[in-house]
């Protein structure tokens, strides 16, 4: 049997003190974002929280996601806080098999998302494989942490059904957007002490604590914004519907401040598929929600923030088009022209995970460099890298998420938004490699595939016992 503190998760004990950890760290983050300052309150806070619960080191390795900063960085990797607290994730939870191994029955991962994770992984291993006697040592080691990273994805898919067995997906809901709020005067910080040069010169300050890189911190936001919009659509007050509804301008604010045009991109994306699939449904709602994103998006637009980033579209090479966003008209061009050269077999099994830096282009891209790191398109991207074959694989992980989202969605509010940040995710990554092996984007990928565990447990209300039949056209 299990003790009764296996289910204390579920108090408001719990969750104050996950609240109050979260407070000392963004402080601690706010000021300068030296390591120790936001080590010492995290380990303080940290230590009553495990005691208090042996599933609060679900708790500590969920927070472990708003440190993104690398704390080992060479080469094209980089260690993060996620990849340590992973470690002790998975020691704490192989506890259970140590000393209880039959005790409770093991909960399974969704077969049909698990099967083409882990077929998207090995295929990834059989490339960098069949293309290792090209690469010199550096690139070798780097293609090998690449594939400890596809590791971690399916190591945690396998084992979160299970270990969330006991953790309320809402509470998890509810902690995602406390993350999201969390950035906001880390980067209202960032932007107000930038400096005063272009918006394109300043944006790079704007990183939040998600990462390094600016464009990180835009497309992570887009995860609060869904659970906000999971929030909203199980609101029952219109207080608490612009509440959130407000909650996601100000993500927003957070996207365009951190210069993501990216996760811009995403966004229409998702909210074009959303008009064309409830349309029918329900006419005068899907107008009315339209508007208000048409009215939310000028908000920003015509701010002053807003006024800057317009103006950045038009301020570059030859006043059409900025160089960030011609750099990619150009690195596309050359992956497709390196990808029409290959050889069939190639074509097939890509240059290996992480190697992309190994294609030549046939003209400079900046700086006299000839290579790049990244395709600057997920499509392009897994093309290259893992072939045609990958790319397969690639679609059927998502067709399975997408399908098994959307027969959700119909009782489960949570999966419903999850099904439209999955297509905006997605639709962002037309113009960026979000694709789960680049450095840039740390642990986003881990993120996502930890709360899609936690979004297949929401019963729309109600919560399921994952080791009970699901009633049929329920989320169990």
């Amino acid at each position: 049997m299990r003790s009764p503190a296996h289910y204390a998760l579920g108090s408001n004990t719990s969750v104050q003190l996950f609240g109050l950890l979260c407070l000392a760290v963004v402080v601690a983050a706010v000021h300068r974002g030296e390591m120790f300052l936001v080590a010492i309150p995290a380990a303080a806070l940290a230590v009553p929280l495990l005691l208090f619960s042996p599933n609060a080191i679900v708790w500590a390795f969920f927070l472990s996601f708003f440190w993104g900063r690398f704390l080992l960085e060479r080469f094209l990797i980089g260690v993060v806080a996620t990849d340590i607290a992973l470690l002790v994730f998975l020691a704490a939870y192989g506890t259970r098999f140590w000393f209880a191994p039959r005790a409770v029955p093991f909960v399974r991962p969704h077969p049909r998302i698990f099967r083409p994770l882990v077929a998207l992984c090995a295929w990834a291993a059989f490339s960098c494989c069949v293309n290792i006697y090209r690469y010199d040592s550096v690139q070798a080691v780097v293609s090998l942490w690449l594939l400890l990273k596809c590791a971690q994805l399916v190591v945690l898919f396998w084992i979160s059904a299970d270990a969330l067995s006991d953790i309320r997906p809402r509470h998890v809901g509810n902690a995602v957007i406390l993350l999201g709020i969390l950035q906001l005067p880390i980067t209202w910080w960032q932007q107000a002490f930038a400096g005063s040069g272009s918006y394109l010169e300043s944006r790079v300050f704007v990183t939040g604590t998600f990462t390094y890189h600016h464009s990180m911190l835009g497309t992570v936001m887009l995860i609060p914004m869904a659970f906000c919009l999971w929030r909203i659509l199980e609101a029952r007050r219109a207080a608490a519907r612009l509440g959130f509804g407000a909650l996601c301008v100000a993500f927003l604010w957070v996207i365009v401040a951190s210069g993501t045009r990216s996760a811009l991109v995403g966004l229409p994306v998702a909210g074009i598929v959303w008009i064309v699939m409830e349309f029918r449904r329900r006419p005068r709602q899907v107008a009315f929600v339209a508007g208000l994103g048409v009215c939310a998006s000028l908000m920003v637009a015509f701010s002053s923030l807003g006024d800057r980033f317009v103006a950045s579209l038009t301020v570059g090479q030859a006043g059409i088009v900025d160089v960030s966003a011609l750099s990619r008209l150009y690195i596309w061009e050359g992956a497709v022209a390196h990808f029409a050269k290959m050889n069939l077999w190639q074509k097939l099994v890509g240059v290996g995970i992480g190697a992309y830096f190994t294609i030549p282009y046939e003209f400079v891209l900046w700086a006299g460099l000839r290579h790049g790191v990244g395709a600057h398109n997920n499509v392009l991207h897994v093309l290259l890298e893992t072939g045609i074959v990958g790319l397969a694989i690639f679609v059927w992980f998502f067709f399975e998420v997408l399908r098994e989202l959307h027969r959700r969605s119909r009782t489960s509010p949570m999966a419903f938004a999850y099904f439209y940040l999955t297509i905006a995710l997605l639709g962002s990554g037309l113009a960026q490699e979000t694709f789960w092996f680049q450095k840039a984007f740390g642990a986003l990928w881990l993120l996502y595939v930890f709360l899609l565990a936690v979004v297949l447990r929401d019963g729309g209300g109600r919560e399921l016992d994952p080791r009970k039949p699901a009633a049929p056209g329920g989320a169990g």
